[in-house]
């Protein structure tokens, strides 16, 4: 059974009644039944779970624009890979507080709204099919219209077309 600092203080019979007396006496009873949960168990996934997620974020973030990232990077390679990051920082006591330290929210909210993000402007982009503006050009009355091309610029008949960029 453990030692309470409480039980100290209320060893006399003259300050508790046998009822309280009793209850108190079950109570540490069934305390002294659970087990103590360590501090491990109370922090979640490991430094090494954490940065397992976040590479394999990345990889299906980027794997899109560089497929072969999906095929580098297995569940397995990651596994290993973090496995080994997390035992150098734990030598030497660096990412204790995890990935992100205070700023985990931030940061995979980020690593989420980020790509999102990108992805929303390519397909607005995409559906509303943004072509490249025509480039003006000056006639000899003066009037502006659409000139060849881009960055040409054409004054009179006999004038040569210049071009800029």
């Amino acid at each position: 059974m453990m030692s309470h600092p409480e039980d100290a203080r209320c060893t006399s019979t003259e300050d508790v009644s046998s009822e309280q007396a009793s209850d108190f006496a079950a109570l540490r009873a069934a305390v002294d039944e659970v087990e103590p949960v360590t501090v491990a168990e109370q922090s979640g996934p490991g430094l090494a779970d954490e940065l397992s997620g976040y590479i394999m974020l990345f990889v299906s973030v980027a794997k899109p624009a560089l497929p072969s990232l999906g095929v580098i990077y297995t569940g397995e390679v990651v596994g290993a890979a973090a496995a080994a990051i997390a035992s150098v920082c734990e030598k030497h006591g660096w990412l204790q507080g995890g990935l992100g330290g205070e700023y985990k929210e931030e940061i995979a909210a980020a690593m989420v709204l980020l790509p999102l993000g990108y992805a929303t402007y390519r397909g607005v982009k995409s559906d509303i099919g943004v072509k490249p503006e025509k480039a003006l050009s000056v006639t000899d009355s003066g009037v502006v219209g659409t000139g060849p091309g881009p960055g040409t610029v054409t004054a009179g008949e006999s004038l040569k077309t210049v071009t800029f960029g």
